[in-house]
């Protein structure tokens, strides 16, 4: 085996382990801080998340509503970027929060 072939075994078994060693971290530090997840909690965690998007939606129509082609106003415009924040605040923690249940930092419930 040449040495450009045995340092690239070392590396790809370096990064193996390193990806076992923070799997089990977030495992041990992810999954005490969450419940046991039910189906019933991941689904009102992703109708939150879309009443969410709704309102940010709902507020971006409002604003061509009153503006009637005219440019928003100022207040219109920060008001839309609060609810534009505050979703994708959320969907973002539901994205984390997908992830962390696919990679098993967290336990699945069997209740329902």
């Amino acid at each position: 085996m040449s040495s450009y072939e045995e340092e690239l075994r070392r590396q790809q078994q370096f990064l193996r382990k390193a990806e076992m060693l923070i799997s089990q971290a977030n495992r041990e530090i992810i999954g005490p801080l969450i419940p046991d997840i039910t189906e019933a909690r991941v689904i009102n965690f992703a109708r939150a998340v879309a009443h969410l998007r709704g309102r940010y939606l709902q507020a971006a129509f409002n604003i061509t509503n009153v503006a009637d082609g005219h440019a928003p106003s100022d207040a219109e415009i920060t008001n839309l970027r609060k609810y534009r924040d505050i979703y994708e605040e959320a969907k973002k923690a539901y994205e984390e929060l997908t992830h962390a249940i696919e990679r098993g930092y967290i336990h699945i419930s069997d209740e329902e």
